[in-house]
């Protein structure tokens, strides 16, 4: 959690300081540890620095040493001594050389396949002052932000859209195609914002830009057929177990404090209990680490009893705290502001608590499972089965499988066999099904509705590739998945007020490209899913939590913060005469949704999610005036 801007100018020959200096004031907490800005002729750079080793001052802004390329750098390579070793006959690079000039050597070495060459987690913009030109990039799974604005008089990018957003020449026009992504939860484009001139750098894509174009170009695109020399089932989990070992080791490689989050989960406490077994082998040079769990006594969401059992084999002090003491309102309108959309989270309780207790350890980074149910559940295992003509495998998976999730064996089974039907029997069916087209819900603006239904429908990542399984497939669709990524754009933006970086060790490359690459049938899982997890840390894991049957479900606490939220929205956005979003929300129709939820008596789950988050987005939308001040 660094901060990065820049400006190129491609028409005039200067560009005025105070340009740069006012787009970092907007990111001053990306930078406790220092700013550093950079200007000559037409480009200006902006860095901040988040300190974590005690040992390494602020870095200024890299220059190359023939002062025409210049980088802007939020990153933290993992794979520094082989960079360093790689490009050893490049003179100016050295052991103590900052990330940013490691960038540059690398640009100069490599050009665009520099990045195939970096380990870590990054977002980084070169800039030619000669050619006029920027090339920028983004890790395989967007750890780190970078957002930008381009025409023919300049390309203007930062760590957050704010950034962009207070300059004259940059309009605050929004984007109704992702408000209607968010309203109606279909996120499908990643390069966009709820902004129209704030575009996104996509997840594993490079960018290059001049005066006439600016262009994505995917570049993180894992072999599903790699040839790791395994041939049975125990190779691949063993491998899984050393790769996510290694993973959490890089990570933990600060001299600060480290959290991390334990939830009583598969995924958080894999990792608690694998960096306990790092640390007893030896914990010479690593810093301290105390996990942080939420609780929710008396719901059937609570998981104390897993947490307590992860605490009782491992040696971390863990911090627990219940949300539902939290106060979910408070600070909420300027958080909306601070990540820049109407993203808030009905869960903010569970955030804001945990960000307390990383702040009171004294911690710079917060270990999460992020990506860990993307990259460790056979989705569609059962379809594969089905699709192989392996039906009796399908009915004992369906089985046991519904006895482990909360899927009836008949979904399952159905589920499967409908993957295999031929392809006259699903023609068929959609002839005679009754109409399925999407309907908007009652309380969408009618008009508003026209133009969602008429929006072309934009193709999830890597729905056009061929793997050898759809296992396989979902894998890689679920780590490219928008959704996804927008998310952790999010999570590291609210981290960033709190001061700490948020590090996901399932969201590693080589992890990633061993569990894309791993053949169904070695994959089997015989109805238990996360099967390369479950065998990979068999000996780890507590025995609760190995035998756990299901994930837990936290829809009884949702709802319950849903009707803590309703009356606060009756009274101060619906009853003070104001209604920014009615160009989006029929007014009246919401008032007669949010009165079911303070009565108790919404239908489903998924109902309650629009009544939080047209709250958020009328909230927000109360916040943009805030964009025409350039100190935010």
């Amino acid at each position: 959690m660094s901060g990065i801007a820049g400006i190129l100018d491609f028409v005039t020959g200067t560009v005025a300081r105070a340009q740069i200096d006012a787009m970092m004031h907007l990111v001053r907490h990306r930078g406790p540890d220092g700013i550093d800005t950079a200007v000559r002729d037409h480009v200006a750079i902006g860095q901040a620095h988040l300190q974590l080793d005690a040992a390494q001052p602020a870095p200024p802004v890299a220059w190359h040493p023939n002062r025409r390329l210049v980088a802007a750098v939020d990153a933290r390579i993992y794979n520094r001594p082989a960079l360093i070793k790689a490009l050893q006959a490049i003179a100016w690079i050295g052991p103590s050389c900052s990330d940013g000039a490691l960038v540059l050597a690398a640009f100069e070495k490599w050009g665009r396949g520099l990045v195939d060459e970096l380990d870590g987690e990054f977002a980084f913009a070169i800039l030619d002052i000669v050619a006029k030109t920027v090339f920028a990039a983004r890790d395989p799974f967007g750890s780190r932000p970078f957002f930008y604005f381009h025409d023919d008089r300049r390309f203007v990018f930062g760590s957050e859209p704010k950034q962009i957003l207070c300059r004259d020449d940059v309009d605050t026009q929004l984007n109704d195609a992702v408000i209607s992504d968010f309203l109606t939860i279909d996120w499908s484009d990643e390069k966009s914002t709820f902004f129209q001139d704030v575009s996104r750098l996509a997840a594993g894509h490079y960018l290059v830009a001049s005066k006439h174009s600016a262009c994505q170009h995917r570049y993180w695109s894992p072999d599903p057929e790699k040839d790791y020399g395994f041939s049975r089932p125990e190779e691949y989990a063993g491998q899984f177990g050393i790769l996510l070992r290694r993973s959490l080791a890089k990570r933990l490689a600060v001299d600060r404090p480290v959290a991390a989050h334990l939830s009583g989960g598969f995924d958080s406490t894999s990792l608690v209990v694998l960096a306990d077994d790092i640390y007893r082998h030896d914990d010479r040079g690593l810093p301290r680490l105390e996990t942080i769990s939420a609780v929710y006594p008396g719901l059937a969401c609570d998981e104390s009893r897993y947490i307590e059992a992860a605490n009782s084999q491992v040696r971390f002090a863990n911090r627990v705290f219940d949300p539902r003491r939290v106060d979910i309102l408070d600070g909420i309108a300027d958080e909306l502001w601070q990540i820049d959309s109407p993203f808030g989270n009905i869960q903010r309780a569970f955030f804001a608590g945990a960000a307390a207790r990383v702040n009171a350890i004294g911690a710079r980074v917060l270990l999460d499972g992020e990506g860990g149910d993307e990259l460790c559940h056979e989705m569609y295992y059962l379809r594969d089965l089905a699709r192989r003509g392996r039906f009796l495998e399908l009915v004992h998976d369906s089985w046991i499988g519904s006895k482990t999730s909360w899927n009836t064996f008949a979904w399952l089974l159905l589920d499967g066999l409908k993957s295999a039907a031929p392809d006259w029997l699903r023609n068929a069916y959609r002839l005679f099904r009754p109409n399925s087209r999407w309907q908007p819900p009652a309380w969408i603006n009618p008009e508003f509705a026209k133009q969602i239904i008429g929006q072309p429908a934009i193709p999830r990542p890597g729905s056009d590739l061929d793997f050898p399984s759809l296992t396989q497939k979902a894998v890689y669709m679920d780590l490219a998945n928008p959704a996804l990524h927008w998310g952790l754009d999010t999570l590291e933006c609210r981290g960033s007020y709190f001061g700490y970086e948020s590090r996901h060790p399932y969201l590693d490359r080589d992890l990633v490209d061993l569990v894309i690459a791993t053949p169904l049938d070695m994959r089997r899982t015989g109805g238990q899913w996360r099967h390369l997890q479950r065998a990979a840390l068999a000996g780890l894991l507590p025995a609760p939590i190995r035998e756990r049957r299901r994930k837990t479900r936290f829809d009884e606490y949702i709802e319950h913060a849903a009707r803590e939220l309703a009356p606060w929205i009756g009274a101060e956005l619906l009853n003070d005469g104001t209604w920014l979003a009615e160009r989006y929300v029929d007014k009246r129709e919401y008032e007669t949704l949010l009165h079911l939820v303070r009565s108790g008596a919404m239908p489903r789950f998924l109902d309650l999610i629009p009544v939080w988050r047209i709250a958020f987005l009328e909230l927000w939308l109360r916040r943009l005036p805030r964009y025409n001040s350039p100190t935010g």
